[in-house]
């Protein structure tokens, strides 16, 4: 199962972003961002299912969670933004 992680400002928003996609019934944890990610905020995120994000960042933008980033591995392990 591919992996993505949603980048968040701080821990607290981290924590309302999971629990917010858990309401809606994704599968969702909040993780720190591996230390490849350079620039990706405070280091942690919300980890779910790579064929869920588009769903999930809607849902998040729907519901005023404007300042998160979606972010997939890339082949050699380092994160990137999601297309």
């Amino acid at each position: 199962m591919a992996v993505a992680f949603i980048a968040c400002r701080s821990v607290t928003r981290t924590h309302r972003v999971a629990q917010a996609l858990k309401e809606a019934g994704f599968n969702a944890h909040p993780k720190r961002l591996p230390a490849t990610s350079p620039g990706s905020g405070c280091g942690h995120s919300v980890q779910i299912e790579q064929s869920k994000l588009h769903d999930a960042m809607a849902l998040l933008k729907e519901a005023g969670f404007d300042e998160v980033t979606a972010l997939c591995r890339k082949t050699d392990g380092e994160l990137e933004p999601c297309p």
